[in-house]
């Protein structure tokens, strides 16, 4: 169906406040850059073989053995405000997204609410470009009656009971689709995508679900991400080439991946460590190219730094890309070890409802758990452990035994939401992107302020 191009591979050096992340629950570049795996934060510390070492001492500032189960997320709502704001009243999520160094999560209202790092706008609260951060939830300025939202790095999109894209944050390369390069720290609405049914925020680009079926994307295009079969940037939606039925979408780092309605995977853009699926030996490809053996059978769709996820009939999860900290969860980890095509995560065989992959981890629900597998750099694998632990399975995250609906993951925190509507998160915390009203980074989760 497709043709591919070749991917030149320069070294570059990612900024402090380069983009990176992902949500998903069971809804989901200026110069040309190297497409390594890292935590997207800028640390050396990343994935591929250059991440943190097992064994490897040290570990996350902050609680180590908090259980969500015997915490009541209330408790600490009454001190804890940051960015000068109050804690909002509680409201039940429906929806979580997971940003580079924020968060937001939809509520039964419509409403939206995000905290973390704001200094890009992706906060959507209308707050000055000089703000730091806000260490508890605020509510995105103008936006009512929203159905889904997605962040995957300093921009956020959510989309309407109408069928109107929005998106605020950065928009370096266009991602915000108004057909501008500035950023905005309130909600932008997206022109011509009247009754767009998804949309997905990638790491500098932004895709969505048409109202015919189709797919559309803007943004960076530096490696074919857009599937307009160009490299050339689009401030504005441009069409996907060739894809028709399409059910889910998600855009990751360099790629974008999506599901039809005949139960296929197609994956599209960067290639370098096999995140398109489709054993080529290839570096990009510009316009969407089938995912190896998911022709049929694909009912939920995952993209992340360089890894690609499927849920297929059944409930089972298969990833492929790079693997460099175990991140396909097939039990393998190393530098050569990435995998061209599907791979079986390991005990997730059936009753997965919700998979992402995230910067050199990724973290799944299955039956109801909350599970993570890859580096913990950042404790961001939710079970106690500190940085210099890795798994290349799945595990456990601490006090998410049961009751999990929907999961996202960063470059360095996760967060989860339970069936009841509460939002829990870990990991790094800087800028407050845990929500819980202050900075210390935490090894297991802690409960979102006013969440409920």
């Amino acid at each position: 169906m497709a043709t591919s191009h070749a991917r030149s591979t320069l070294l570059c050096c990612l900024a402090a406040l380069a983009p990176a992340c992902a949500i998903l629950g069971s809804d989901d570049d200026g110069a040309t850059s190297l497409d390594t795996a890292d935590d997207g934060t800028g640390d050396d510390a990343s994935s591929g073989d250059t991440g943190v070492e097992p064994g490897t001492s040290g570990t996350a500032e902050g609680s180590t053995d908090a259980d969500p189960s015997d915490s009541d997320p209330s408790d600490s709502a009454a001190d804890s405000t940051g960015g000068d704001v109050d804690a909002l009243p509680s409201a039940v999520a429906i929806a979580i997204a997971n940003g580079r160094l924020h968060a937001c999560a939809l509520t039964d209202a419509g409403i939206v609410r995000c905290w973390g790092n704001a200094e890009s706008g992706q906060l959507g609260n209308g707050a000055p470009f000089d703000t730091t951060a806000y260490r508890v939830p605020v509510e995105v300025e103008g936006l009512a009656g929203v159905t889904a939202i997605s962040s995957f790095s300093d921009h956020t999109c959510a989309l309407d009971g109408d069928g109107a894209v929005w998106c605020w944050g950065d928009n370096e390369f266009g991602q915000l689709g108004d057909g501008t390069t500035s950023p905005s720290n309130v909600p932008l609405a997206v022109p011509g995508l009247a009754g767009a049914r998804a949309v997905a925020a990638g790491w500098e680009h932004t895709c969505a679900i048409t109202a015919d079926g189709g797919a559309a994307c803007w943004g960076k295009n530096d490696y074919g991400q857009l599937g307009n079969d160009t490299n050339v940037d689009a401030g504005a939606p441009v069409t996907v080439v060739g894809l028709t039925g399409v059910t889910a979408i998600a855009a990751g780092r360099y790629h974008t991946c999506a599901a039809t309605d005949d139960g296929a995977a197609w994956c599209w853009g960067g290639d370098t460590f096999g995140e398109l699926g489709n054993d080529e030996a290839t570096s990009a490809s510009y316009v969407p190219v089938m995912v190896a053996g998911l022709g049929t059978g694909v009912t939920h769709i995952a993209a992340g730094d360089s890894v690609g996820c499927a849920i297929t009939d059944g409930g089972a999860a298969q990833c492929w890309g790079v693997n460099g900290d175990g991140q396909l969860g097939n039990g393998q980890s190393g530098s050569f070890v990435e995998s061209h095509t599907p791979t079986a995560v390991v005990g997730l065989t059936a009753g997965v409802t919700a998979i992402a992959p995230g910067f050199g981890y990724t973290c799944a629900v299955a039956d109801g758990a909350a599970k993570c597998w890859g580096d913990n750099f950042d404790g961001n694998l939710g079970n106690g452990e500190g940085p210099g632990y890795q798994s290349p399975t799945p595990i456990d995250v601490t006090g998410l035994g049961s009751g999990v609906e929907s999961i996202g993951t960063c470059s360095g925190h996760a967060c989860a939401m339970t069936t009841a509507g509460a939002v829990w998160c870990w990991g790094n915390n800087d800028g407050g992107s845990l929500g819980d009203g202050g900075t210390d980074s935490t090894t297991t989760p802690v409960a979102v302020v006013s969440l409920p």
